[in-house]
């Protein structure tokens, strides 16, 4: 595995931009900052296994779709949207996590046509999501070079972690992230024609408050705001 020490935003200073404004997103994750996993993000990949008692787990079996449907927001009753990936119900791998129907970031079966990097879009923010990926080698076929594919966890479009790992053909490999608070995976193969396919999604979203807490705490980041803004017009006037 290698890990991007880009510079990035922490999750803190997303959350402290969104509460200042007054977001209901602001609020939500206000909230759920107590809730979160402490402690420094975690990239997974390769792993044999995925995660520990997952709250949501997608196989893909769950909406059938015709063969080389492109994949948005057909699985979003699941909490899940994404963008560059197709939906493929053939057998085309050995690697027994990818057990069809499977996504592809090609429209299967006119492969050779990948979309890079693909999307994974999370309705609410996420405190760790891992996936099954089959990617290919440096060359393609099954001897030489694996190729490296690069992962990053997003919240509210800014980068939180990012990390680069061999690709996975003959193996039970997850990849994706832990004890971090995001809501997007942005994935960019590697390997031959930098096709991949995924399954086996699994992640847990962070709850979202109850109504009349969120009004609550929303009502209190708004006066928040409003004094700050009162503060910054009266120094402004003297």
């Amino acid at each position: 595995m290698y890990r991007i020490r880009a510079d990035r935003e922490k999750p803190t200073a997303v959350i402290t931009k969104l509460v200042a404004r007054g977001t209901i997103l602001g609020a939500v994750l206000a909230i759920a900052m107590a809730a979160a996993p402490s402690g420094q993000a975690t990239p997974v990949g390769p792993s044999s296994t995925g995660l520990t008692a997952p709250s949501v787990v997608l196989n893909f079996s769950e909406v059938v779709l015709p063969t080389g449907t492109s994949v948005t927001n057909q699985y979003a009753q699941y909490g899940v949207t994404f963008s560059g990936l197709y939906y493929n119900p053939q057998q085309v791998t050995v690697n027994p996590t990818i057990v069809p129907p499977e996504l592809g970031n090609f429209p299967y079966p006119a492969y050779p046509s990948p979309t890079t990097p693909f999307n994974i879009y999370f309705t609410n923010p996420v405190s760790a999501a891992v996936f099954a990926m089959y990617a290919n080698r440096v060359s393609g076929g099954t001897i030489g070079q694996q190729g490296v594919s690069a992962f990053t966890a997003l919240l509210n479009g800014v980068v939180q972690e990012s990390f680069s790992a061999q690709n996975s053909q003959n193996r039970t490999d997850f990849y994706g992230f832990t004890n971090i608070i995001f809501d997007q995976i942005t994935i960019a193969p590697g390997g031959y024609k930098s096709a991949a396919l995924i399954d086996g999604l699994q992640f847990n979203p962070i709850p979202v408050p109850e109504p009349a807490s969120l009004i609550l705490l929303t009502v209190g980041i708004t006066g928040v705001s409003l004094l700050r803004r009162r503060s910054v017009f009266s120094l402004g006037a003297r």
